[in-house]
This record gives structure tokens, sequence and C-alpha cells, in this order.
């Protein structure tokens, strides 16, 4: 029987991939604990303990502090599961519900990602002396075979590919092909993507997807111009409008916008839904009233660095019952912003940035510690 208190926790699939190429399973994209999928006892233990949950576990904490913010349009994955997976009497392990995001074909150096998911991000780090990772070899396409091979998908629901980039990498049309090939219905699966929007998805992606119930594609773009090209280096902006324009133009996918905020970038969320607003035609949207998801930054830019003065103002600047506001909510506070601005400060020579120059409003909240 389907987990009643979040289908997750019984039939979601979220793949990743460890340094050294093996898969990973967990119950979804917040759930902090990953087991190796082919290593059946360890899996067979995790999944028989999440199925069986019937609250919180303590490894669904972002996804309970994001339920309890109450975000506005951002509904937790708890929640969105009965969404994602409809089917009641699914037994414990039957994948309803599948998010890859193995493939580290990237095309970018997410200045909040890293490279555990980014091939970009290791030749980089490599090229920089930051740290030998040792051969650069892409997997995916092995992976991906290791995955159809080892996860029975008759009653998927709904396919999520992330990455890496998904439009830069095989994998995912591996993925559709394998489904047009033995699927039996094809017209009850949802597809969804999370793209950075710098590639135009190919002739052969788009003719793949006819068939499936729906298609929709989420950008990561955690601000526009200069601000968007800082934060997604060493992407381009004029290339994500490109993007937008052609899937407006030759295909019917709902798209929506997803921004990672940090302490860098919060002051700046209105530019963004503007542009959303006014790029993407209302009946296009995913969240039509309501169109850029805020999702928390984690990491070397944690939101979690933000201070309160700069937290008090956005809330002055945006309002109580804003999105970004609510996020603070029962957000903690560390006050290591050091930590923060050792890793911009060594990866802006680098990339021969300055986030002063790009995020003026922000230098005032940290006076005391920036050069």
């Amino acid at each position: 029987m389907s987990n009643t208190f979040c289908r997750h926790l019984s039939n979601g699939f979220k793949i990743d991939v460890t340094w050294d190429n093996q898969l990973l399973w967990s119950p979804c994209c917040y759930y902090s604990k990953k087991v190796p999928l082919l290593d059946q006892a360890a899996f067979e233990k995790e999944l028989a303990r999440t199925s069986a949950a019937t609250d919180w576990l303590p490894e669904c904490r972002l996804c309970q502090q994001m339920e309890a913010s109450n975000v506005g349009l951002q509904v937790s994955p708890r929640l969105a599961s009965f969404n994602r997976i409809t089917q009641d009497n699914l037994d414990a392990g039957v994948c309803a519900n599948l998010e890859m995001s193995f493939d580290p074909k990237c095309n970018a150096a997410c200045l909040s990602c890293g490279s555990y998911i980014s091939d970009t991000w290791k030749k980089y780090e490599y090229r920089h002396g930051i740290k030998d990772i040792g051969i650069i070899t892409n997997h995916g396409p092995e992976m991906t075979d290791q995955l159809i091979g080892a996860v029975a998908l008759d009653h998927l629901e709904e396919l999520y590919i992330l990455g890496g980039e998904p439009f830069y990498s095989t994998s995912g049309n591996q993925m559709l092909r394998h489904l047009h090939q033995t699927h039996t219905d094809i017209g009850r699966i949802k597809l969804r993507y999370q793209t950075n929007g710098s590639i135009v998805p190919d002739d052969e992606t788009k003719e793949l997807w006819k068939g499936f119930k729906s298609v929709e594609i989420s950008f990561s773009l955690d601000g526009i111009g200069r601000r968007f090209e800082y934060l997604r280096w060493p992407l381009k902006w004029h290339r994500v409008e490109r993007t937008v324009a052609n899937l407006l133009e030759t295909t019917t996918a709902t798209l929506s916008v997803n921004a990672t905020i940090s302490p860098l970038n919060v002051w700046y969320f209105q530019e963004l839904e503007d542009w959303t607003r006014t790029t993407i035609p209302k009946n296009r949207l995913k969240w039509p009233d309501s169109p850029t998801r805020p999702n928390r930054c984690l990491g070397p830019l944690d939101l979690a660095f933000t201070p309160q003065t700069l937290r008090d103002d956005i809330q002055t600047r945006y309002g109580a019952d804003h999105k970004l506001t609510k996020i603070f909510s029962n957000l903690e506070i560390n006050t290591d912003y050091r930590r923060m601005f050792d890793y911009i400060e060594q990866h802006d020579p680098l990339r021969r940035l300055d986030w002063q120059k790009t995020f003026p409003d922000i230098i005032p909240y940290y006076k005391d510690i920036v050069k």
C-alpha cells in the first residue's frame, strides 16, 4: 500500500551518483540519506523504514521546514507527492515517480553547485589545482542502463530528468527511448525537466516527447543578465532568451522558473520575476499568478548566511506575506559570513568576475568583513 503520509516514501525514486559512479537511491530530492540502489540489502532495509513512516523522519527535515514556512506556491515535496503518485494501492518499492540526477555532463560551473554533479566543474577544479578528482569520464549512459535493468517502470507516472544539464547529455533520451519501446501506455507519464536554459532541445528530443501525457520544463535561473552570468558561469544570458523563445514557438511545453536564492541574489528577486511575467505568456506558465519559485540555496552560498538586517529589509521591500519573507520565517542564521566570502573570493579572480560589481546592493550588509 502506498504510504499515506508521503507517497514518495514508498514509491519515489530519486537516483543520484557517488564519486565513483555508483547509483544512489533516496525517496525524493530533499531526503538527506542516500543508499546504494544496487545493494539489495541496504536498499530494502531503508525502503522498509521509509515506507512504514507515519510522520516526519529525521531525514525529512528540509521538507518539513519548507512546509512549515508555507511559502505560497512552494508546495512541499510531501504534499506534492499525492499529485505525482496518484495510485494508492502500490506495493512499497514500486517506482511511480522517478528523478534522474546522476549524469554529471554539464556545460556550467554554477557557484551554488559543485563537481559532484558537473564535469565542467571537475575540469575547472583540476585546471586551477583546487581538487584532483582523477580521470574525467562520463558514465551517464552506462548508469542509465543499470537503472533500467534494476527498476521496473510499469507504474511510472512522472519522470523528472535533471543533470548535470539534461539537454547536454544523452541519458534522458536514452530513458525516453526505453519507455517508448517497453511501456504499455506512455500517455500516463508526465515528463519534467530541470535545465539551466542554455541549450535548445534538439529535434530528436522533441520527437521523443510525443505521446507522453505532458511536458514541463523548469528553468534554473538565479537572476537575469549579468547576475545570471555570474551565478551560472560561464553561461550567457542571451542563450537563455533564445531557448525560451524557441520552446514557446516550437512546442506546447509548460514552462516554469526556479531560482536558487542565496545572500547574493535575494535582493534582486523581483527583477527575475518581472522578466518571467513579461517573457512567458501566462497560459504557458506552470504558476501563472506567481511565476517564479524561490528555493533556499545550500552549501557555500547557503541562504542561512543572510544577516538579520538584510532579512528585515527583504520583508520591508517585499512585504510580510511574500515568498522570500516566508522562507526566512524559520531559517536559522549562520554568522560565519567569512566562510562564504572566502569561497566567493577564491573563485572571482579565476573567473574574472567581481561579486561587488554584480551585487552592489548587498555590500552594506557585510561591511564589517568584506574588502
